[in-house]
């Protein structure tokens, strides 16, 4: 891929910075530990939806054929977990 400006790579780094990620420390240092569960299973959604764009993103770079079939199931995977979580979160919100 020409990539005189050498974009891709800032992209990556950006996404990357501004990640955290599941089960990064940069997450779990920004909990105080009062959370409720409500607003930790918002957190986690939310940490979700973030994995999904950043396998969005990242899958316009990939070029080759079995590279975007695994990221499309990563999306998938992700978009499981959003629903798994949102389930939850519903079903805590009804109690």
């Amino acid at each position: 891929m020409f990539d005189p400006n050498d974009e891709v790579s800032q992209y990556l780094a950006a996404m990357a910075d501004t990640m955290g990620g599941e089960g990064s420390p940069s997450v779990a240092d920004s909990l105080t530990g009062d959370e409720t569960l409500e607003e930790i299973l918002q957190i986690a959604v939310g940490l979700e939806k973030d994995a999904i764009l950043f396998y969005l993103g990242i899958k316009d770079l990939i070029t080759s054929r079995s590279g975007k079939d695994r990221i499309d199931e990563i999306i998938r995977q992700e978009r499981r977990h959003v629903a798994q979580l949102s389930n939850l979160l519903e079903k805590f919100k009804t109690k």
